[in-house]
């Protein structure tokens, strides 16, 4: 019987909506909802055309010098099909109509407690809205796509010179830090946008020796078929399934993506391809973590079409075969200057949920995301890159992985 999946929420924007920016109450001070300062004449809008925006929490103390940008997760269209389904069933993905002036936050790396989250309990954290439906990259009007506003690229720019303007970066000192993250399609933006946002940071702080850090979360697409007997609709969003390459090549025009150039000069008849990690990560300039399930279930529930418990043999194996790609395509990464974690479990996003630190490799329970993540933030760019992977041997088998959603 073919799962109607109208009933479950692991499939395509919801699913990355759900995980990626999962409105989990948090202990604490409130995050303070800011809209883009003059955003039409800056085109820093959502694709309805309304101001794009962020929610600001500020550090204290010892986090005071620590910033963080984080972008939120949530798919994209690529057509005018898959756009109007968008704007049908996930309107708070176009626009920032529905939310609220504050907001208590996410946990994992937001968490305000100290003794789960000792590094980023306390720091400036900016966790930026994602309207624009086009992994971050796009600088397109309406007019021209006759479709929506795609301007993701230029939401990342006004966020960066209003948090400097505004919200206390230009005060920071020389001995800020800066780590640059996000999920999902936020994990895309990461690798679209490591490099620009580094140095319109730099440009904005007068400061070329300022260093971001990076950190991809479920972010590292990959180009991999689909299942040959995938369903043709996906029946959440009633919107025709094409490989994610396909997605890309036809959205990589339609939003005027901005993609980092010394990629695309590598890659001049398919610079869509710079949306993988898998192709983009060796023209990434900052230190980057990722993290990426070997059994991802965005990827995984896009591509086969059907949920864990409804794979036949074929579809085990297709699972299984896409797994081994992920491991060896992040275990190639590590040869730049990038450090994984990979977890064998049917997951997505860790960084703003409890997997941060509660999902765990099997074979050292001390080794989650958040503990790598620890010693990797401190050296600041000088370790070298280490490969956390589990090799369980079955699916779902790491220690904590949460159950799959049916």
């Amino acid at each position: 019987m073919l799962l109607n999946r109208q009933a479950f929420v692991s499939g395509a924007v919801v699913f990355a909506f759900v995980l990626c920016c999962c409105f989990v109450a948090a202990e604490g001070n409130d995050f303070t909802l800011f809209k883009i300062e003059e955003a039409t004449t800056r085109d820093a809008v959502c694709s309805d055309g309304s101001a794009a925006g962020y929610y600001f929490r500020p550090g204290s103390g010892s986090g005071q010098q620590v910033w963080h940008f984080h972008l939120m997760g949530g798919f994209w269209c690529w057509d005018a099909e898959s756009c109007a389904e968008r704007q049908k069933r996930a309107p708070y993905l176009i626009s920032l109509a529905g939310y609220k002036e504050q907001w208590s936050g996410p946990v994992g790396i937001f968490a305000q407690n100290e003794t789960t989250n000792p590094l980023f309990h306390n720091v400036n954290h900016v966790y930026v809205l994602y309207c624009s439906s086009d992994a971050w990259s796009g600088d397109a009007s309406k007019t021209q796509s006759n479709i929506f506003h795609f301007r993701g690229k230029k939401i990342v720019k006004a966020v960066l010179e209003d948090v400097y303007k505004y919200r206390g970066l230009r005060e920071s000192s020389d001995q800020r830090q800066i780590l640059f993250s996000g999920c999902s399609a936020g994990g895309v933006g990461v690798v679209v946008n490591a490099n620009f946002v580094q140095a319109t940071l730099r440009d904005l702080l007068k400061n070329n020796a300022t260093r971001v850090l990076s950190l991809a979360d479920a972010g590292i697409m990959f180009d991999y078929p689909l299942y040959p007997e995938h369903l043709p609709l996906d029946h959440v969003f009633d919107t025709t399934i094409i490989p994610a390459l396909e997605q890309f090549t036809k959205g990589f025009p339609l939003w005027n993506g901005q993609l980092d150039s010394s990629c695309t000069a590598a890659y001049p008849k398919q610079p869509e391809k710079c949306y993988f990690g898998q192709y983009a990560y060796s023209f990434i300039d900052t230190p980057m973590l990722v993290n990426q399930q070997q059994y991802d279930a965005w990827q995984l529930d896009w591509n086969i079409g059907y949920v864990p418990a409804q794979y036949n043999s074929s579809m085990e194996t297709y699972a299984n075969n896409y797994r081994l790609n992920t491991v060896e395509v992040l275990a190639v990464m590590t040869k730049k200057q990038h450090t994984i974690f990979s977890g064998m479990c049917f997951s997505h996003c860790s960084t703003d949920n409890n997997n941060w630190a509660n999902l765990r490799l099997s074979d050292d329970t001390d080794t989650s995301l958040a503990a790598v993540f620890g010693p990797w933030w401190e050296a600041q760019g000088t370790a070298a890159p280490q490969f956390y992977f589990d090799h369980c041997g079955s699916f779902n088998c790491s220690i904590g992985c949460p159950a799959p959603e049916f």
